[in-house]
């Protein structure tokens, strides 16, 4: 199976045959949600056997199931204990309403410069907000607080039960250490070295999980970042050095299966129109099957920065910006050519370009 694969879905069914060795673990999601920049991915291993699944729409992606062979079967207990204990995480089913009331509340806010002759129209819709924060918050405060007792029992299981299950989950924790305590990444990574390095050193996922081990001591902020020369959507060579010099810039390494590499990507564009005549920019580059599928992408996301195309891993960009899994990640670029920060959302872009180029 490649770094995306796409499978026809038919008549509500879906079948495909793939190889058993080694057995490590892969992720299935629907194109549209990639497509949405919605993506929760369903997990599973492929071990010998038939593996069956119940998949959902987004909105009742928890309600997904994989079955049939011993490891799928271990894993889904193991999430639906998960379920059984934290009945507060999983109170996530609310995840649609808690969107609604978040975009409800940014529409609102959006809307209160109105003329004066719709004052006492802002005025109701002032009360609106209020009454959408609260709910907001409470929601947010639920889940955060959920979060955090949900990660503590995660921890404890990887460390007593070391399988695979315990390696899939070290690996998204160390791809997104940034949004974890650096206690609790230090301790994945002594479990990792101490008990599953031993146990899976072949595995496709401990060459991920050592490649990034290796990039935080490597490429990392504070460092420079490494400047390549790729083509861009008509062949022609674009150095990064030579776009990105005396300016802050942006490097958005994305490809199209990558549902939150979409919506960070999407989320910049804002940014970028109101800050690329003064000193900023942004470099995307596209991670493909073939320079065609890239086009095509490219065209459909309609990004307004100059994007170049790496096919099938040419120059290992990925590898050396230190993102194994083929997904993506954005960094954030000074002047100076150091990296300040790695995965920064769009508003903490604009806030480090509002304060840089006062």
């Amino acid at each position: 199976m490649s770094a995306n694969t796409y499978i026809p879905i038919m008549e509500g069914k879906f079948s495909y045959e793939m190889e058993s060795e080694p057995v490590t673990a892969y992720s299935l999601v629907f194109l549209d949600d990639v497509q949405s920049g919605r993506v929760w991915e369903t997990v599973f291993f492929n071990e010998p056997g038939i593996v069956e699944f119940d998949l959902y729409p987004m909105d009742f992606f928890f309600d997904n199931q994989r079955r049939g062979t011993s490891l799928n079967d271990k894993y889904q207990s193991y999430l639906h204990e998960q379920d059984s204990i934290f009945h507060i995480y999983a109170s996530m089913r609310l995840l649609p309403e808690y969107n609604r009331l978040s975009e409800q509340l940014s529409e609102y806010k959006n809307n209160t410069t109105q003329t004066e002759a719709l004052d006492k129209q802002i005025a109701d819709v002032q009360k609106q907000i209020n009454t959408l924060t609260l709910q907001y918050d409470s929601l947010s405060t639920l889940s955060n607080n959920a979060r955090k007792q949900l990660e503590l029992w995660e921890m404890n299981y990887v460390e007593n039960n070391p399988s695979l299950i315990g390696l899939t989950h070290i690996l998204p924790v160390l791809e997104n250490k940034e949004h974890y305590d650096e206690a609790d990444v230090n301790n994945y990574i002594r479990m990792y070295e101490e008990i599953y390095e031993p146990l899976f050193h072949d595995n496709p996922l401990s060459k991920n999980i050592e490649t990034i081990l290796d990039n935080m001591a490597g490429s990392n902020v504070g460092k420079p970042y490494k400047d390549f020369t790729l083509p861009d959507i008509n062949g022609k060579s674009i150095t990064l050095s030579d776009q990105i010099k005396d300016k802050i810039a942006v490097i958005d390494l994305w490809a199209s299966w990558c549902g939150s590499c979409l919506r960070s990507s999407r989320e910049l564009i804002p940014v970028y129109e109101r800050y690329k005549n003064n000193g900023f920019t942004v470099i995307g580059v596209n991670e493909e099957s073939s320079v065609e599928k890239a086009k095509s992408v490219i065209a459909r996301e309609k990004h307004p920065w100059i994007t170049l195309i790496e096919v099938n891993d040419e120059i290992n960009l990925w590898r050396e910006y230190g993102i194994p899994n083929y997904g993506g990640s954005i960094f954030l670029v000074g002047k100076d050519g150091i990296i300040h920060a790695i995965n920064p959302s769009a508003e903490e872009i604009e806030n480090y370009l509002k304060e840089s180029l006062e």
